[in-house]
């Protein structure tokens, strides 16, 4: 509120002035008072030096009600979004395929589960194609590894973990549906 009351201040001052003098705004005056006005209330325009210049902006208010138009474009962009994550999903083909190649690729079994060597892990990852390259990371092998002397991963440890990761994924996807502004709060 203590913008409006320099704005008050500056246009009672401004229209003072010019009763004044009796001379007439012209439209350069009245287009530099606009835009500081504008700057004043926004903020947009200030000159600031230091590290606030490059902080992004972090909070965009929604659309008003009365703006159709923006809604409109705002749940375009949403509804195209959440098709382009949904057509990115791995579905249960692709898990099964990846599945039946880490089985192929598996060296012996050891107490009823197949095991993988990081060799094979790798063949496997570049097998199984580009979306499942996040999968295939030397970190997730050895975030997984059990303490194995031959230096293997259990095949139902990895499966297990890329359903729970897809599964994570598909349930943000499905939350974000109710999420009707598209601001993370249901």
């Amino acid at each position: 509120m203590s913008t409006q009351g320099s704005w008050k201040d500056s246009l009672k001052a401004y229209n003072e002035k010019r009763a004044e003098t009796g001379a007439s705004a012209s439209g350069e005056d009245v287009n530099e008072l606009t835009r500081q006005f504008y700057c004043q209330s926004t903020s947009v325009c200030t000159q600031s030096t230091g590290s606030y210049a490059s902080i992004p902006r972090f909070h965009i208010k929604p659309p008003g009600e009365d703006n159709v138009l923006l809604h409109k474009l705002r749940e375009d962009a949403r509804a195209a979004h959440v098709q382009r994550c949904s057509s990115r999903m791995l579905g249960n083909v692709d898990i099964d395929r990846v599945l039946s190649l880490l089985q192929e690729h598996s060296s012996s079994e050891e107490a009823g589960s197949k095991m993988i060597s990081f060799e094979d892990f790798v063949k496997v990852g570049e097998l199984a194609g580009e979306r499942f390259k996040d999968f295939f990371q030397p970190t997730i092998f050895a975030s997984l590894f059990e303490n194995d002397p031959r230096g293997r991963l259990p095949v139902s440890r990895f499966y297990n973990y890329i359903m729970r990761k897809v599964w994570l994924h598909q349930t943000r996807l499905g939350l974000s549906l109710y999420d009707i502004t598209g601001q993370g709060v249901l």
